[in-house]
């Protein structure tokens, strides 16, 4: 893998979310996204990929549960994330800075 290719954190958090049946629960699965923002075109497709292989995975270890990635919406990693995850069909959720 090169070296300027960001890696998923696999690790998140599941909230607790109500639909409009208040019986029925839904969890979703958050997963947050950091990287560099001067990737290499190699870089770029080493994310990509990187992100497909990372939401299959999810998917096969959680098929009933939804997916969404959360991204700072910088340039470079974050968007080529943001991107490949909504072609994947997976929501995104973006983290705007706020002052």
């Amino acid at each position: 893998m090169n070296p300027d290719t960001v890696l998923l954190l696999s690790c998140a958090d599941v909230r607790h979310e109500r639909g409009t049946d208040p019986q029925r629960c839904e969890y979703a699965f958050h997963a947050r996204v950091s990287g560099h923002r001067d990737l290499t075109a190699g870089g770029i497709a080493d994310l990509r990929d990187a992100v497909a292989r990372f939401v299959n995975e999810l998917h096969q270890l959680l098929p009933d549960t939804p997916l969404r990635i959360l991204v700072g919406m910088a340039d470079g990693a974050d968007l080529v994330v943001a991107q490949t995850a909504v072609d994947l069909g997976v929501a995104v959720e973006a983290c705007c800075r706020c002052r």
